[in-house]
């Protein structure tokens, strides 16, 4: 009798080992508005979504940089996408408060959903200067249409702001 329990209990484990292994194949994804298009953004790589009425501004910043906002007491450079990417001004209060040491927050206009797909639906794109910002792409269903969304790359990203500081 407990041969047959200890060799339940070791089918289990392997049952879930072999879930585990199926799981590290998945990931998770926030995808999100910023100005006119979608992006997505590794779930891991974002601390908090955070909706902040008060942005102060600060001189001598780059023109995408729309000053800082207090996040729990610390300063965090307020990063319009949009802007960054040399498009129009967003008005939204939305933030992505990144995951990292660089107290960034970047201003979107809008999440749209998480969600967890296999890995394989990541694409590569084109590199372009455009491109340098985005690691890959998704896709993503929102029911209505079928997109490409681009993954952001917060560490391209975070390394321009660094260097549009250093020559401000």
């Amino acid at each position: 009798m407990d041969e047959d329990i200890l060799k339940t209990i070791e089918e289990n484990d392997t049952v879930s080992q072999e879930e585990n292994t199926a799981d590290e194949k998945h990931k998770t994804w926030l995808i999100f508005d910023a100005g006119n298009g979608t992006y997505a953004a590794d779930a891991t790589k974002v601390r908090e979504i955070l909706r902040n009425d008060e942005i102060f501004p600060v001189p001598f910043v780059p023109k995408y940089i729309k000053g800082v906002i207090n996040y729990y007491g610390r300063p965090y450079a307020a990063v319009d996408f949009s802007l960054f990417q040399n498009d129009e001004q967003q008005n939204s209060k939305l933030f992505l408060i990144l995951n990292d040491e660089n107290d960034v927050a970047i201003q979107i206009s809008d999440v749209r959903e998480f969600q967890t797909l296999k890995e394989d639906y990541l694409q590569t794109i084109a590199r372009t200067a455009e491109s340098a910002y985005f690691s890959n792409a998704i896709d993503y269903d929102d029911g209505i249409q079928h997109l490409a969304v681009p993954v952001l790359n917060f560490e391209s990203i975070t390394a321009r702001i660094r260097q549009d500081f250093e020559n401000e």
